[in-house]
């Protein structure tokens, strides 16, 4: 199964459906500007904008295959054509924000976290809970972890 496939809705109306719509993150991120928790909500997906963009996008999948990683292809590419036919050529990505090879930025990382956490936990114990996430390889064991998520001694 390809991304594409995975991605395949090409029109949602639901949350749910958004989650794996190519044309629905493409919307997001032309509308929105992210694609985020707010942006994957019922009420976003049907706004009659976004909706009126689904029929704008158009996905064209490369036969090639990465030598490296077979059941994807070698890159991806966005590519804007323009109300007056010009367009508008993104840079070649060989591998996504998140991919293992191409990490994600602690800022972008803790706004993506604190997004998330903050729907059931304060700032401060979501900060406590990023950084003792983010420092997991050097814990010697639960214990540490337990330390690290106590909440600070008054």
């Amino acid at each position: 199964v390809t991304g594409v496939q995975t991605c395949a809705l090409p029109i949602s109306q639901t949350a749910l459906e958004a989650k794996f719509s190519a044309q629905f993150a493409i919307a997001a991120a032309a509308i929105a500007g992210k694609c985020g928790d707010e942006e994957v909500s019922t009420a976003f997906v049907r706004r009659p904008d976004v909706q009126e963009f689904f029929g704008k996008v158009r996905l064209h999948t490369l036969t090639e295959k990465d030598p490296e990683d077979p059941i994807r292809s070698p890159f991806d590419r966005v590519t804007l054509t323009l109300a007056g036919g010009g367009k508008v050529v993104s840079k070649n990505v060989k591998n996504p924000r998140g991919h293992f090879l191409r990490g994600v930025e602690r800022d972008v990382l803790w706004r993506k976290f604190s997004d998330c956490a903050g729907v059931v936990v304060d700032r401060e114990r979501a900060l406590r809970m990023f950084d003792a996430l983010q420092d997991l390889p050097n814990l010697a064991g639960m214990g540490d972890l337990r330390r690290k998520l106590a909440p600070a001694a008054e």
